[in-house]
């Protein structure tokens, strides 16, 4: 965010500080006379110069949308944790090439060997050595 930083006049360590004391970006914008199109602008160059390797391309519209969030603290909305844990379940199941009934109805340890992973169980805890 080093972009929106300077334009609010901060140092990038300033804004973080005053995010974790629930200052929002608009917030900051307002106290600094900064319009809110300048600041969704620079918020969207901070989020494209600092787009993790590998992450999808996002469109203008999706940007921009993401910017107004962070300007006004809104966390991002994840799937419920119920679904979040099913579709790990099912992804586990995939890299073993097992369906989920399978994997939770068997031997973990057995379904890991037999897809070349070695696993050993410590105090309840599953830890995977790769093969």
């Amino acid at each position: 965010m080093s972009n929106t930083a300077e334009l609010l006049g901060m140092s990038t360590d300033e804004l973080r500080q005053a995010q974790q004391s629930g200052t929002t970006l608009n917030d900051l914008a307002k106290q600094k006379g900064v319009s809110s199109d300048d600041l969704i602008k620079s918020i969207t160059g901070d989020l494209k110069a600092d787009k993790p390797e590998g992450a999808p391309e996002l469109s203008d519209t999706q940007l921009a949308d993401m910017a107004s969030n962070i300007a006004s603290g809104k966390r991002p909305q994840g799937p419920p944790p119920g679904d979040r844990a099913q579709s790990n379940l099912k992804d586990l199941a995939d890299m073993l090439g097992v369906d989920v009934d399978t994997l939770l109805d068997g031997d973990i340890s057995s379904l890991l060997s037999q897809s070349g992973l070695k696993s050993s169980l410590v105090g309840g805890v599953s830890v995977d050595r790769y093969a």
